[in-house]
């Protein structure tokens, strides 16, 4: 249904005004101040309601990830340790190619660690679709600026509630006291370069609310420091400061394992003398426990876990090896012979190697022609065998409502919008698991995947209680 020009009209003049407010706060683009307007994404001026069943899934379902990701621990640990049939499942498609160093060191955090992670966010297609779940949560200081704009700009309407407090700062300050037990802790972000505004947005929120906190680029690690066994953060020359808590965005255990300062983050981590969200265990590198939960020989050591993810397989390493998906034998031959519009399948990366599958990079769907959908598999098929994993999911094919400010400064509407809810958690200490935010960047147009691009449009999620 077209918009009226008063309606038009309004909802430019939101929009506009949560730029303006994006502008005056900074770091909610990606890459350098000179791209900023290039680099951003669009605004919404219109949310996204969600009902109280579609809420207390999401709510419930918080602590099933986390109860997967415990399963998933054990089940390393166990491959390592040789105490399961058939380990190389387990290890090739959590460790995936890397070096016979970095496995040495990843395996020594498996064995001494069962630390779980403070903070997830599934990334949902639709309410529920999982995609992923992202442990390494990317622009927390782009995503906290653009809910604190959208706040200010679009009024709660009658009948709605916020989900939390439309905000992310409010519940990474209390994982980070919670985890440390410390109501002064000093925090340092690990980032690369493109983050930096970003990063150093979330840092100035944070230190304001008396965590403070460093950002360190992660080609610049060598810049922290170590003394018996802790991590200092050089102030100056004269002052160094004890970290408390790292907060490691696109930094894993593989790549500390290749400089020594790393490997002193590793030893401090494993010791407990400094917080590392996520964990270091390779396993909040991955995509394969979505897999996991799924495998005719593995789903057993799971509960209820399985309920929360859609068809998942690993890809095998030859398109006539048959696997178990949806409980029948099919090969990737038998894929491709489906009509188009059957071939609801996507493919993706699910190693841990985070610069290979970082992101949206990785990832395909083969709802396309038959030669589009055969080079795709080509590349899967060729990466496994090199001992890089890959699944195949089925392909969630919902659109959603969507209206946005372009580019060009034009309010748009649509009904085929691709869309990526991300649905943020926070556990406590004594387990329980809150969920805390939900906000989507959606894709309008004729993309068939969401992801945080400029070409993506932010939309704050609210709740209808009465629904």
């Amino acid at each position: 249904m077209a918009l009226s020009v008063e309606e038009n009209k309004k909802l430019k003049k939101i929009s506009q005004n949560i730029l303006s407010d994006l502008e005056k706060a900074g770091g909610y683009y990606i890459g350098s101040k000179f791209d900023r307007k290039k680099n951003r994404m669009m605004p919404s001026p219109s949310p996204y309601y969600i009902s109280q069943r579609k809420l207390s899934l999401c709510e419930t379902n918080g602590e099933k990830i986390f109860k997967m990701w415990d399963t998933t621990q054990m089940l390393y640990k166990k491959a390592i340790l040789g105490e399961i049939e058939e380990p190389n499942l387990i290890l090739q498609t959590i460790e995936g190619d890397i070096t016979q160093a970095q496995r040495e060191v990843q395996r020594l955090i498996a064995r001494k660690q069962s630390t779980l992670p403070i903070f997830a966010r599934a990334d949902l297609t639709s309410f529920w679709h999982l995609a992923e779940v992202q442990e390494r949560m990317g622009a927390l200081g782009l995503f906290q600026n653009w809910l604190e704009a959208i706040k200010k700009n679009i009024p709660l309407e009658e009948g709605t509630e916020y989900i939390g407090k439309e905000s992310l700062i409010d519940d990474i300050v209390k994982g980070i006291i919670e985890s440390t037990q410390k109501e002064d802790p000093t925090v340092v972000l690990i980032t690369p370069k493109n983050y930096l505004a970003e990063q150093k947005s979330l840092a100035k929120k944070l230190s304001s609310l008396g965590i403070i906190t460093f950002v360190v680029e992660k080609d610049k690690l060598d810049n922290l420091k170590v003394k018996d066994g802790y991590i200092y953060y050089p102030v100056n020359r004269k002052k160094q400061v004890k970290v408390d808590f790292i907060y490691r965005r696109e930094v894993n255990a593989a790549i500390l394992a290749n400089s020594n300062i790393g490997k002193n983050i590793i030893e401090a981590s494993i010791e407990n003398k400094v917080v590392c969200e996520p964990p270091l265990n390779m396993i909040y590198d991955t995509k394969s426990p979505l897999a996991f939960v799924k495998h005719p020989r593995l789903s057993k050591f799971f509960t209820n876990e399985s309920e929360i993810v859609p068809e998942t397989s690993f890809i095998p390493a030859n398109k006539n090896l048959s696997f178990i998906y949806k409980g029948q034998n099919l090969n990737l031959e038998q894929i491709l012979d489906l009509s188009v519009s059957k071939r609801l399948f996507v493919i993706k990366y699910s190693g841990p190697n985070i610069e290979y599958g970082f992101g949206g990079r990785g990832v395909f769907n083969v709802n396309d022609s038959r030669r589009s959908a055969n080079r795709v598999l080509d590349i899967a098929i060729e990466q496994v065998k090199l001992g890089n994993p890959w699944i195949i999911q089925n392909y969630d094919k919902t659109r959603a409502h969507l209206i946005w400010l372009d580019k060009s400064n034009e309010v748009k509407e649509t009904n085929k919008s691709a869309s990526r809810w991300m649905v943020y958690y926070r556990r406590e200490k004594n387990g329980k698991v809150n969920l805390f935010n939900i906000m989507g960047t959606n894709r309008p147009g004729d993309s068939w995947k969401a992801s945080g691009s400029p070409k993506s449009v932010v939309q704050t999620v609210r709740f209808l209680p009465k629904s």
